[in-house]
């Protein structure tokens, strides 16, 4: 089975090369003239936009194909779309930084995703969370645009969010507003599990109906009180049927029995590599897994050390291998 590791967003082992430079709505708005507080704004996503693509070629160079992007690229994007074109926050320098980030990405055969923030609840009872749900979600599929990441395969992550009146009602909300998204954003779409309220399957069951893939957490998948099993493995893996890229996974380890839910700075290996073997057993030929980790880069390149001490890993290049 070939197993490619990647991370979220931010770097430890890179120095100086945060993509999610921001401002404070305050701060903002303290600057006065709306053209002096834009020009803050473009500023700021050009460095955002450089720090990208900095992270995207040192990465892509050394073997990490898996790359999750800061939702954080244009600071105050979900305020400033209500009144604003993207376009309007976006210099011709960012613009073209962007650009190379995209080129990059498909020259290092890299795969590029977002995970819009937990705000973004498609089955809310509220009608104005919706709109900015999927205001947010238009604002994550014009960055890939502008990346020229336009194909579907680079795909947006989303929980099911909220269960206001039971989940079978909250469920039905998310249907029928899924339903009604433009079809390029739809394309895009994936489901988590997630750690407090809806369950695997639960969230297999909805991505069966919407015909979408689903991203298993193990990690919420055990801070939800689930049985640890592997029943739904080769189900899950068949919602990927078709898809360019091969299933895609979270993994984390629980900081402490104290907090199971936050995340650890590393991987426990043993952990993970018992969770290898039951996706092997399950039939998954090849398997994308995306390490949720404090340490980030660093728990990567840590992990991968640890498993080429062993003879049942066959390593590839810096971040992927064959078990």
């Amino acid at each position: 089975m070939l197993v490619r590791l990647g991370f979220v967003a931010m770097s430890v082992h890179l120095k100086d090369a945060s993509p999610s430079k921001t401002i404070t709505h305050t701060r903002f708005e303290a600057l006065g003239d709306l053209q002096r507080a834009l020009n803050a704004i473009r500023s700021l996503v050009e460095i955002n936009a450089q720090n990208t693509l900095r992270l995207l070629r040192y990465y892509g160079s050394r073997g990490i194909h898996l790359y999750r992007l800061t939702s954080k690229l244009v600071p105050l994007a979900t305020i400033l779309l209500q009144t604003h074109e993207l376009q309007e926050l976006v210099s011709s320098r960012a613009l073209q930084l962007f650009s190379e980030c995209g080129e990059t990405a498909k020259e290092q055969h890299m795969r590029i995703s977002a995970h819009p923030d937990h705000f973004t609840v498609l089955g809310s009872t509220n009608p104005s969370v919706i709109e900015s749900a999927i205001l947010n979600l238009r604002y994550h599929h014009e960055i890939l645009e502008l990346m020229g990441l336009s194909d579907s395969c680079y795909q947006l992550v989303l929980h099911v969010g909220s269960a206001a009146g039971g989940k079978e009602a909250a469920v039905k909300r998310f249907a029928e507003t899924f339903e009604k998204l433009p079809s390029h954003i739809r394309r895009r779409l994936i489901l988590e599990n997630d750690d407090k309220t809806y369950t695997t399957s639960e969230t297999l069951s909805l991505c069966r109906q919407l015909k979408i893939p689903m991203v298993l957490d193990v990690h919420h998948m055990i801070c939800n009180g689930e049985p640890d099993d592997t029943l739904l493995l080769p189900e899950i893996l068949r919602t990927w049927d078709g898809q360019a890229f091969p299933p895609k996974f979270h993994f984390s380890s629980p900081r402490s029995l104290q907090s199971p839910r936050a995340h650890a700075d590393y991987i426990d290996p043993c952990s993970f590599l018992e969770f290898l073997i039951q996706l092997k057993n399950a039939g998954a030929q090849q398997a994308d897994i995306m390490l949720e980790a404090k340490q980030k880069d660093e728990a990567l390149f840590t992990l991968m050390r640890t498993l080429s001490d062993r003879t049942d890993i066959q390593p590839i290049d810096g971040g992927s291998f064959i078990v």
